[in-house]
């Protein structure tokens, strides 16, 4: 009697050990059944998207700070954009500015073009209209109309927030002082901002 189970035991050993090697290459070949996270910036521009950013030019994108015994100085320049389609935004900036007893608050309506260059990286250039009131204390105040471009690229370091540095320019269009500079500005800006 025991020769029969053996026997049946010997045979189907090596079948059952054939069916789960088979088995087990079948799942080791087979594609995950998750999907990799996406990358960091890959999504950043698409339809329905806002972006809180705050940037800065010729300097940081906010600055507090204070020389010597002097007033205190603050200048920060939060903004907001949403994505009508992939890639194209609108937005605004506003600005607010202290410097002792001067004063400079303006705000911005822009456009823009989201340029995604790596899964990291994308240069978003935006251009816009810009007023500002700002009072010197001592001195005069007014009024100041502008058109800029700001084109940043961008850095996606983690998911849903980036930091960024490119060129600006802005040139006055309009200013309540007839003695004011009408002299364009340029230089770098920085930004830093996150997107849901």
């Amino acid at each position: 009697m025991k020769k029969p189970l053996l026997s049946r035991f010997i045979i189907a050993l090596p079948l059952a050990l054939t069916v789960a090697g088979t088995s087990a290459a079948r799942a080791q070949d087979a594609p995950p059944t998750t999907t990799p996270p996406a990358a960091t910036g890959a999504g950043f521009g698409q339809a329905g998207q806002w972006v809180y950013s705050i940037s800065g030019e010729n300097e940081f994108p906010f600055r507090i700070s204070r020389t010597g015994d002097g007033d205190w100085n603050m200048v920060v320049r939060p903004a907001i954009d949403t994505f009508l389609i992939r890639s194209v935004s609108v937005g605004a900036i506003v600005t607010l500015a202290k410097n002792g007893g001067s004063s400079d608050v303006g705000i911005g309506v822009r456009a823009g073009y989201n340029f995604p260059i790596t899964n990291l990286v994308s240069f978003w250039p935006r251009a816009g209209v810009y007023y500002h009131h700002y009072s010197n204390d001592p001195g005069p105040s007014g009024g100041e109309t502008s058109i800029g471009i700001n084109a940043p690229f961008l850095f996606h370091i983690v998911p849903h927030a980036f930091v960024g540095v490119g060129p600006f320019f802005s040139q006055p269009v309009h200013n309540s002082e007839s003695m004011a500079s009408n002299d364009a500005t340029y230089g770098l800006t920085a930004i830093l901002g996150g997107w849901l």
